[in-house]
């Protein structure tokens, strides 16, 4: 009876603070906007730029100085975890971590989890692009840059790249002379996850970069076929890209651009590469060459397959009408086309407010454009436009105001930061069998929060960058679940390890009690600071969630309570109020 009271006292809890949020309304009202608050502003900032809350001292400087905001924008923007942040928005416009895309451990790689490598290969090209955001250097460079992020894994796996073994984990190495200069488009990882297959010949990849980079997707065209083309046929298909009139719109501008990605292989897949292995081709360690390379280092990229395209009778390469010979040409192109600022500050604002792209006004992402343009292509300066900009920091509309982003619920990566921030906890397990490592199997452990092969990053609402690509930003069951569990183990997690540390400035949420603490005053001033940090809520000490809170924390300690322990368990109850506030949708919505 005990338990079941205890459980509905915790759900409650779980749904007194808010009630379910729903999206803002958006139509024009008369009158200036009305704005979130002061709290309200700087934890969706924070949670949008850093995906996490802001801290205790963050507040507080906020309320010293009501102009503290741009500044602390500022030093957000500054900070790693805003370029963990740009990684896993371009993980979501390249779909780069997907788990189905994976080599074996093997070779000079032998010694390595799976999961390891799959983690260095889908993170390369995007440590590319955080590495230009961070420094600051022209957007523009993530295109035409003329280096590479290398970590030893992918060092070891790539022909031609270098890694010192005292630097930093990730380091700049200039990318191998065959292969064009152009920035993430010189990526061996980025066309190991897209192949090209068949007949496809490297167009799937040239939609990618219109797609990700210029908003321009050649799929998305509303194009009538006629009955009459074979699809099933290469050759008639080969035919009708040329000569039928319905075909010739897309493919005249999309095999140009693909034509100039012949020199990558098509594909490098690990049932060939594992078989190779297995027959002892690879034991000289020499890279090898050809279509299908198969022993690491690979040589991905082959300048005697660049005029492919010629042999068998596709369009030379270009770039939409204008001339362009090589990778190199294109990401220069790429760079100076109107399209790729603009659809930057479309994809910004879009993945900052859970927008789509599509819906976001274009009188809006011009004015987006031009600041991104006069900053030199700052994407910090891009962000900060956003994040600053009334519609994101707005409550309800006003007149003259654009579409505001409305309410928001946090990412799955975004989510698992914010709860490493305040409690310490990742939910981690290790999902091999016994003796793995006998079949070269073994994936390593596994964050349960950024991970679909083993975990529930889709299920939370993210995306698995192959069945799944397209994040959800709406309530779910599956999403409710997930973060009812990683808030009852991480609150379990940091009030043992807070109520077991002594000092009490490194404790991480509980601060201000003991284990051994049953005053009342004492308490509601834990639970006051927790609503603040925790739910962004700076509320008295006798306001009527304190009020609320300290009846739960009342009524839950008196649930504990056992003839050996009458007055109760308070690390058991300040578990169970802790997860409740995790849980609760302040806490998951901003």
């Amino acid at each position: 009876m005990q338990r079941s009271l205890g459980f509905l006292l915790l759900t409650l809890a779980g749904c007194a603070t808010s009630p379910i949020p729903e999206r803002l309304h958006q139509e024009e009202e008369d009158g200036p906007p009305i704005y979130l608050s002061e709290e309200q502003q700087l934890t969706r900032v924070s949670i949008a730029l850093r995906g996490i809350r802001p801290s205790l001292e963050d507040y507080a400087a906020l309320q010293e100085d009501a102009g503290a905001l741009e500044s602390l924008v500022d030093q957000y923007l500054d900070s790693d975890l805003f370029g963990e942040t740009i990684r896993d928005m371009h993980a979501e416009t390249l779909l780069m971590r997907s788990e189905t895309v994976f080599l074996p451990a093997l070779g000079p790689i032998a010694d390595e989890y799976l999961g390891d490598v799959h983690r260095s290969l889908a993170e390369a090209p995007l440590m590319l692009i955080e590495d230009i955001v961070m420094s600051d250097s022209p957007y523009t460079e993530i295109i035409t840059a003329d280096y590479a992020m290398v970590d030893s894994r992918t060092a070891r796996i790539w022909d031609g790249l270098t890694h010192s073994s005292g630097g930093p984990e990730w380091q700049a190495s200039s990318i191998p002379p065959e292969r064009p200069r152009a920035g993430i488009l010189s990526s061996s990882e980025l066309w190991m996850r897209h192949e090209s297959n068949g007949a496809n010949y490297h167009r799937q990849r040239a939609n990618l970069i219109s797609e990700s980079l210029l908003c321009e997707s050649f799929v998305e065209r509303d194009i009538p076929l006629s009955g009459s083309i074979d699809l099933s046929d290469p050759e008639v298909v080969a035919e009708a890209v040329v000569r039928e009139q319905s075909c010739v719109g897309c493919h005249q501008s999309l095999d140009p651009l693909a034509a100039t990605l012949w020199g990558f292989q098509p594909k490098i897949a690990p049932g060939p590469v594992q078989a190779a292995y297995d027959e002892g081709r690879c034991d000289s360690g020499t890279p090898e060459g050809g279509l299908f390379p198969r022993c690491m280092p690979f040589k991905t990229y082959n300048p005697d397959l660049e005029l492919a395209w010629d042999f068998i009778g596709l369009r030379p390469p270009g770039y939409f009408g204008l001339p362009a010979e090589n990778l190199t040409e294109i990401g220069q192109a790429i760079a100076a086309d109107p399209r790729f600022s603009l659809c930057a500050a479309r994809r910004f604002f879009g993945y900052l407010t859970q927008t789509d792209q599509t819906e976001v006004p274009h009188d809006l992402v011009s004015d987006l454009q031009r600041e991104f343009i006069d900053s030199g292509y700052s994407a910090k300066a891009l962000a900060r436009a956003v994040v600053l900009s009334d519609s994101f920091l707005a409550a309800e509309q006003g007149t003259d105001l654009h579409p505001i982003a409305g309410m928001q619920i946090i990412r799955p990566e975004a989510q698992a930061r914010m709860i490493e921030d305040l409690t310490g906890f990742v939910w981690e397990t290790d999902p091999d069998r016994p003796n793995c490592e006998l079949l070269g199997r073994c994936w390593g452990d596994v964050d349960l929060s950024r991970s679909d092969a083993y975990g529930f990053r889709s299920m939370a609402g993210g995306i698995d960058g192959f069945s799944v690509t397209r994040p959800v930003h709406t309530a779910m069951p599956v999403r409710s679940l997930f973060s009812s569990i990683l808030a009852k183990e991480s609150a379990a997690f940091v009030v043992e390890a807070d109520l077991a540390e002594q000092n009490h400035e490194d404790r991480l949420l509980l601060q201000l009690i003991d284990k051994e603490t049953l005053d009342e005053e004492q308490v509601r001033d834990q639970l006051r600071v927790l609503h603040l940090r925790v739910l962004g809520e700076e509320r008295p000490i006798d306001s009527t969630e304190v009020d609320e809170s300290y009846a739960l924390w009342e009524g839950l300690l008196e649930l504990t309570a056992t003839p050996s322990s009458p007055d109760g368990d308070t690390q058991r109850t300040w578990s169970l109020v802790i997860g409740a506030m995790l849980d609760d949708v302040a806490a998951l919505y901003y």
